[in-house]
C-alpha cells in the first residue's frame, strides 16, 4: 500500500492591484454608456424646454442676526455690542450714542469699557434677576437714574439680557 498523499484543491492566485486589468472580464467595459458633449448638450436642451425646473426663491432677511439682537453703541469711531435688554438705563445726553446701524471699529467689550468709563456703568446681576425671577432692587435702580450714566446689566462681568421680573 502506498502512502497517503494529501490532494490539495485546485488553488487560485489572488492577485492584488489596480486598474483596468484587475476588472473581472464579466462586468464589461466601465465606459460602454458613455455619451458625447453634443449628446449631453442635446439632451440637456431638449429637457429644459420641457419642464421650467424648480425656481429659485430669494432669501427672506433673519430676524436673528447678530444686530437684530444686540444695542449697538457708538462712541466716536469706535463701537460695542451688547445683548438686547442688557442697557438698563440711558439718560438724555447719551442717547444718540445708541445706534441702530453702527460704523467704524467694533471694539470688544472690556476695552470699551475701559475707555468709556466716564459715561458708561455695569450693576452686576444674579441669575435669578437675570431670568426674571427676582426683581432688582428699586433703590438701585433709582439710584442710578439720578446719574447721568449709561447703565449695564452684567453677570460675572460680562453683559447679559434682563428679562422683566414677572411677580
Amino acid at each position: 500500500m502506498a502512502p497517503a498523499t494529501l490532494v490539495w484543491a485546485q488553488t487560485t492566485e489572488h492577485r492584488s492591484g489596480i486598474g483596468p486589468e484587475m476588472i473581472p472580464k464579466e462586468t464589461g467595459n466601465p465606459s460602454a454608456d458613455v455619451i458625447t458633449d453634443e449628446e449631453f448638450i442635446a439632451r440637456r436642451n431638449a429637457g429644459s424646454g420641457e419642464s421650467s425646473g424648480p425656481k429659485p426663491i430669494p432669501p427672506k432677511p433673519s430676524s436673528y442676526g447678530l444686530l437684530e439682537m444686540s444695542t449697538a453703541i457708538q462712541s466716536g469711531s469706535d463701537f460695542m455690542l451688547v445683548p438686547k435688554g442688557s442697557v438698563i438705563w440711558c439718560p438724555k445726553q447719551h442717547q444718540q450714542k445708541i445706534v441702530s446701524r453702527p460704523v467704524g471699529k467694533f471694539v470688544g467689550w472690556t476695552s470699551f469699557i475701559a475707555a468709556n468709563r466716564n459715561w458708561i456703568t455695569t450693576v452686576e446681576v444674579s441669575k435669578d434677576q437675570a431670568i426674571g425671577k427676582v426683581p432688582i432692587s428699586p433703590e438701585i435702580l433709582e439710584h442710578h437714574r439720578k446719574g447721568d450714566l449709561v447703565v449695564i446689566a452684567t453677570l460675572d462681568g460680562s453683559p447679559i439680557t434682563l428679562v422683566p421680573h414677572q411677580p
